[in-house]
């Protein structure tokens, strides 16, 4: 072990050296000072290298346990002692109160500035001593510097300051969850505020129906131009529903005349003689009848239509005149008599709206008639607006309004000043002008409607339901959500019964059925509901399918949009 001998009358300041380290004079004693680097021993000679022993079999790998806790708070330690008398072993608190610990092997020792041999010079094992293998000499000096076991798995997050943490190591948690959600209501008003129509990114897919470009299919169900799905759609009806087809024959009729004149064959008309007419009627009692409000058989949305007439007479007349063929609905109708329904006596109680024609393909005036004489020619369609002589000519009824059809297209709208009733109506059917033979062929009437066809009105689906566009991930997905924003127009649609939603990964091979989770409401009378974490069959090939069920006149749901996530 080197031997200090410091000289004898040193000045102020003056230094020894010994090795790496320093000792200056302070005017009262030698001061060592801190090291400034690392120490490092000299080289020694290489030995002679053996050859080399057959190799043994390799031995089992052994089970690695947990890594326990570091002694070393931090990377490194280190302890600096001035030994007193002549331990081997140092232990304890250093200079400057650190008590020693350590990690056993993770520590190295210097002598005076001499790096120690772990092993062989020093034992390093207890995790609290060093062991030297002679005897300290006092006034050595003895650094130790150690090292601690870095761990990242038991890092704390909030040391976290930069670099990029995998996404399959972020949990899913509530506060996630509810990111995702308020990100999805974000998207939906953004979307609703800037009018944009369906898209999609890397993650999400947003639609609020600004027009069908993000709706794959529909089953009775229809997008409507206010911006939302429902099974209860307003437009033009392609076919009539609600009611019963009923035709016009003797048992429901009044002919007006006792006499023998009216012909049921093939439809309502007349013999021979004229100004004569028929009025539905409930009971078929003849002329000896007073009508009274149980012949008014058309209610609510109604229509009376016939498959032309099957003479053409002559030409139509002019202004409010009686014609060869009349025929509408009547608000009052107890005061008809015998003869044209154009044609009566002052002061008799009836009213409507009468349509006059002189025969086939022939104009056809429209007249407002009050008070029994009152007349108003309120319009006239061309004949050229009638394609043949067996157009289907049809007067009807629709939330009040009248119109008249040729073969389901409108040709006529009353105004509502003449027309605005949904009281009930009767029929007439009536003949002027002359005594020739002629009826209308096949009249039928039909009642309590729900749609005309040709007439813009609501048809109501109980069930319907439409899919949305095939969205492609970036990745197979095997979780989705959702988010939707709808409105109970009427009623209330309870969610997962009258509303379900389910989701699709595989194209719709696979639909999985969502339980929807009703939100806070995404504005006054607009409803919210959500699912998270839905696990579907795995797959590229997104998209989502709203089933409406229950829906009526007094419930309608209207959704107003929808967000996925994925």
């Amino acid at each position: 072990m080197p031997t200090i001998n410091f000289p004898s009358g040193p000045s102020l300041n003056d230094s020894y050296n010994l090795g790496t380290r320093t000792w200056k004079w302070n005017g009262e004693a030698w001061a060592l000072q801190p090291l400034t680097g690392g120490f490092t021993g000299s080289a020694g000679a290489s030995g002679y290298t053996g050859s080399a022993g057959a190799g043994g079999s390799s031995g089992a790998i052994g089970y690695t346990g947990s890594t326990g806790a570091s002694a070393v708070d931090g990377t490194t330690e280190r302890f600096t002692y001035t030994i007193s008398g002549t331990p081997t072993t140092v232990s304890g608190n250093d200079n400057s109160g650190n008590t020693l610990a350590y990690d056993s092997g993770l520590i190295d020792v210097f002598l005076n500035g001499i790096k120690m041999v772990n092993g062989t010079d020093v034992t390093v094992t207890s995790g609290t001593s060093v062991v030297f293998a002679s005897s300290l000499t006092s006034g050595d000096v003895v650094d130790i510097t150690t090292f601690g076991v870095f761990n990242i798995t038991g890092m704390n997050a909030s040391n976290l300051s930069s670099g990029t943490v995998p996404e399959a190591r972020l949990p899913v948690t509530t506060f996630m969850t509810n990111v995702l959600n308020d990100l999805s209501t974000i998207a939906l008003r953004s979307a609703t505020t800037e009018n944009a129509i369906a898209y999609n990114t890397n993650s999400s897919f947003v639609d609020v129906f600004q027009d069908s470009s993000g709706i794959a299919s529909h089953t009775t169900s229809a997008r409507n131009a206010s911006e939302y799905v429902s099974s209860i759609s307003t437009g033009l009806a392609t076919a009539d529903a609600g009611g019963t087809e009923i035709a016009l024959v003797d048992a429901n009729t009044r002919w007006s005349s006792g006499g023998g004149n009216y012909n049921y064959s093939g439809g309502l008309g007349i013999s021979g003689s004229y100004n004569y007419n028929y009025l539905s009627t409930s009971d078929n009692k003849g002329s000896s009848h007073t009508p009274d409000s149980s012949d008014a058989l058309n209610t609510g949305n109604t229509k009376i239509y016939f498959s032309g007439v099957d003479v053409n007479v002559g030409g139509t007349d002019s202004g409010t005149n009686n014609d060869y063929y009349m025929w509408g609905f009547l608000t009052n109708y107890t005061g008809i008599e015998n003869t044209t329904i154009l044609g009566h006596s002052s002061g008799r109680d009836v009213a409507g709206i009468i349509c006059a024609t002189g025969g086939q393909q022939q104009d056809i005036r429209v007249i407002k008639l009050t008070n029994a004489t009152t007349k108003t020619l309120l319009g006239t369609i061309a004949q050229s607006e009638i394609s043949s002589a067996t157009s289907v000519i049809t007067m009807a009824r629709m939330d009040g309004r009248m119109y008249v059809l040729v073969d389901d297209v409108i040709k006529f709208t009353v105004s509502a000043s003449d027309f605005n009733s949904t009281a009930n109506l009767a029929s007439v059917w009536s003949f002027g002008r002359g005594t020739y033979a002629r009826k209308f062929i096949t009249p039928k009437y039909r009642s309590g409607m729900t749609s005309i066809k040709g007439l813009t009105g609501t048809t109501v689906n109980a069930t319907g339901n439409f899919i949305g566009n095939t969205i492609t991930a970036p990745s197979s997905t095997s979780s989705m959500g959702a988010i939707i924003t709808y409105e109970d127009t009427s009623g209330t649609n309870a969610l997962n019964t009258d509303i379900v939603l389910q989701l699709s990964a595989d194209n719709g091979s696979n639909f999985t059925t969502a339980t929807l989770t009703a939100l806070p409401n995404y504005s006054t009378g607009i409803k919210m509901a959500k699912v998270n974490n839905l696990t579907v069959t795995a797959g590229t090939q997104l998209k989502y399918k709203i089933s409406f069920a229950n829906q009526s006149a007094s419930k309608e749901a209207r959704i107003k949009g929808v967000s996925l996530q994925y």
